[in-house]
């Protein structure tokens, strides 16, 4: 819920300075998703797709921040911690 409240805060802000976004980034529409590879070369096409069927699903885990990334080549601009800052 962290990360859909920061989206709409986000849009909220955009929207304020005149900038318009597209139907699928906007609070209602936007789906999170997190891709793991992009841009695979044909050559280590056989390889990532043996890690794959390597890999037990489902795998669990947790997010701590999500970041505003530009690339090529790849440059933080912005970071944002989710949820609670306390160590377990």
């Amino acid at each position: 819920m962290s990360l859909l409240q920061f989206h709409s805060q986000l849009c909220d802000a955009m929207r304020k300075e005149g900038v318009e976004m597209g139907e699928e980034y906007r609070p209602g529409s936007w789906i999170p998703y997190c891709p793991v590879a992009e841009e695979v070369p044909k050559s280590r096409m056989a390889e990532a797709f043996t890690v794959l069927r390597d890999l037990k699903l489902p795998v669990t885990g947790y997010a701590m921040d999500i970041g505003l990334v530009e690339y090529s080549p790849v440059r933080e601009l912005f970071s944002f911690m989710l949820g609670n800052t306390f160590e377990a």
